[in-house]
C-alpha cells in the first residue's frame, strides 16, 4: 500500500509524482488557491493603477475575485456525514469514516456528485430506518462512492448496478430519501 509522502496515512491522490494522502491534498489545493487569489488581487491593484496613471481609453479588464471566492466554497466538502444521538455506539463509526474518505475521494473528480452522496448519506442517518438498514445502506453509499472515484474503465459496473438496485429498494418506505436517492441515480447515470 502506498502512503502519503508528506504524513505516512494512506494515498489517495498523486500531485508532481508525489503521493498525497485527501487531507494533504486538501492542505496543497487551499494553498494554491489562495496564492492564485492574491495573485488575482494584485492584478487588479495593478489594473486600477495603470487605469490611473492613463485615464483615457478603456479600462484595463479585471478579475473577479469574488466569483472565484464563491466557487472555491462549493468544492471543498470536508466532515461530511453528521453523527448524532445514540448513531455513535449503533452505526459502525468506521463505515462513516469510510464513506467520509471515499466522498473525499470523489470530490476531487466530481464535486457535485460527492455533495449529493454526502446529503444522502446524512438524510440516511437521520431517518426512520432500522440502524442495521442505515449500516448497510452506508456502507453501500461507500462503496459506489468508491467506484465512482476511479476511472471509467476500472469500475466494477456490474457490481455497482447490483449495489445501487440494493440501496434503491431499502429506502422506497422513506419518501424523502427517494427524492435524493433519484436525484443521485440520475447523476450516476443509473
Amino acid at each position: 500500500m502506498y502512503q502519503c509522502g508528506q504524513c505516512g496515512k494512506q494515498f489517495r491522490t498523486r500531485i508532481n509524482d508525489i503521493e498525497l494522502c485527501i487531507d494533504c491534498f486538501e492542505r496543497v489545493k487551499t494553498i494554491q488557491n489562495q496564492d492564485l487569489l492574491a495573485n488575482m488581487i494584485q492584478a487588479n491593484m495593478a489594473a486600477e493603477s495603470i487605469d490611473a496613471a492613463v485615464p483615457m481609453g478603456p479600462q484595463t479588464p479585471k478579475y473577479n475575485v469574488q466569483a472565484y471566492a464563491n466557487s472555491l466554497r462549493r468544492q471543498t466538502i470536508m466532515n461530511q456525514i453528521r453523527i448524532q444521538n445514540s448513531q455513535i455506539g449503533i452505526i459502525n463509526t468506521g463505515a462513516i469514516e469510510n464513506l467520509n474518505q471515499n466522498i473525499q475521494s470523489l470530490g476531487i473528480s466530481n464535486k457535485d456528485l460527492a455533495y449529493e452522496l454526502n446529503d444522502f448519506g446524512n438524510k440516511v442517518l437521520e431517518s426512520s430506518l432500522s440502524d442495521e438498514k442505515k449500516k448497510e445502506i452506508i456502507e453501500s453509499v461507500s462503496f459506489v462512492a468508491e467506484e465512482y472515484g476511479k476511472p471509467e474503465n476500472k469500475r466494477n459496473k456490474t457490481v455497482i448496478a447490483t449495489v445501487i438496485s440494493g440501496i434503491s429498494t431499502a429506502i422506497t418506505t422513506i419518501e424523502n430519501l427517494a427524492q435524493i436517492w433519484t436525484a443521485v441515480r440520475t447523476m450516476l447515470g443509473i
